[in-house]
């Protein structure tokens, strides 16, 4: 893409992107009436972080954004962004060979169901091998063989249409997927589809630990080079993780792509860790934000972390004043937003040990 058509791409998106925020204040932290919004933030939370970004402001003043969140320039055929790296010591379990759990849930084959299974099980039937040779299922029972055979994504794609995209049987199958072969996602964007991706979060595990590449946004130039260096990252990868990614981050990076007129990401397995962190604890929590998952269950504590909702507010302010302070925080919002998916998905991929 051109620099000309670069330029006419900021200067829309600068106009269409209006001061008006995607949430309401709410005054005294009125706990019933923040339920009636879906973004909503406590009056008191709000002017707290009315003083983080003051405190950031002063801080960074004159702070050029390379000395402020250090990386380098990644130059592509669509321009230039901005890249940040960093590591973390936390690692993925494997599998090699198909969990004996997923060999027991003879609900996989076609044509058994919670009843007919059971029955199954009374007569000595217990597994899908034993079931390759029934008259009635062996048909059924050797293409499942065949699907767990050929590896994780085809079991993972078999569990969600058989049992649902939360059955604590897909997380034991994921354990099945290369480690290396895994990329964990997490956008930040400016509001709701239809606004650039201001940061590109990508964690991508490897020998050393879990890698986090951050694309960052100087300017919403930079977007078609970011969204080209995001699919170099995904070229080879055989699964995804996000957290509500399914319904938000993926749609919202295809629809950039799109965009662009940049061709779509080639679908790929995809773990939403909400899905199944609804079904593991939803009577426990008082919600399922990730920050709430962070506290309860990872002993993960964020200290002075930027709400989500005010990320858009914060980059246009870094924008409008070039003032990089309201960017950092943004950065570390994102960075520990990837950190914990890793996390997350080894206790869960525990948690469904339990229960299966």
């Amino acid at each position: 893409m051109q620099g000309t058509d670069l330029v006419s791409v900021s200067q829309r998106w600068q106009a269409r992107i209006t001061a008006s925020p995607d949430y309401v204040i709410v005054p005294h932290d009125n706990v019933f009436r923040m339920g009636l919004h879906a973004s909503a933030i406590g009056e008191s939370v709000y002017d707290q972080f009315g003083q983080y970004y003051r405190e950031f402001f002063s801080r960074y003043a004159g702070v050029p954004v390379e000395d402020a969140i250090p990386g380098s320039p990644v130059i592509n055929e669509d321009g230039e962004c901005y890249h940040v790296q960093h590591t973390r010591p936390i690692y993925l379990s494997s599998r090699s060979q198909p969990d004996p759990k997923v060999l027991d849930e003879l609900r996989l084959i076609r044509g058994i169901g919670p009843k007919g299974a059971e029955n199954l099980k009374q007569r000595s039937c217990r597994t899908i091998p034993e079931l390759s040779h029934h008259r009635r299922y062996q048909k059924g029972a050797t293409h499942v063989l065949e699907v767990l055979n050929a590896g994780p994504a085809g079991v993972t794609h078999l569990i969600r249409s058989r049992l649902g995209p939360s059955h604590p049987l897909g997380l034991i199958a994921s354990e099945g997927f290369t480690p290396e072969k895994i990329r964990f996602l997490d956008l930040e964007t400016l509001g709701i589809f239809g606004r650039p991706v201001i940061l590109f979060g990508i964690g991508c595990p490897g020998p050393g630990g879990l890698v986090i590449h951050q694309f960052v946004l100087r300017d919403i130039t930079e977007e078609p080079a970011a969204l080209t260096a995001v699919r170099e990252l995904l070229d080879g990868a055989d699964a995804l993780v996000s957290y509500n990614g399914r319904s938000f981050d993926l749609p919202y990076l295809n629809e950039r792509y799109a965009y662009y007129g940049f061709d779509p990401l080639p679908e790929l397995p995809h773990i939403d860790l909400l899905h199944y962190t609804r079904r593991m604890w939803k009577n426990q929590i008082q919600d399922c934000r990730l920050s709430t998952i962070e506290r309860g269950f990872l002993g993960v504590e964020r200290e002075h972390d930027l709400p989500g909702m005010l990320v858009p507010e914060w980059y246009l302010k870094y924008r409008d004043t070039g003032n990089c302070g309201p960017l950092v925080p943004i950065v570390r919002h994102n960075e520990q937003d990837i950190a914990s998916l890793p996390l997350l998905l080894n206790l869960l991929r525990s948690k469904a040990r339990e229960c299966c």
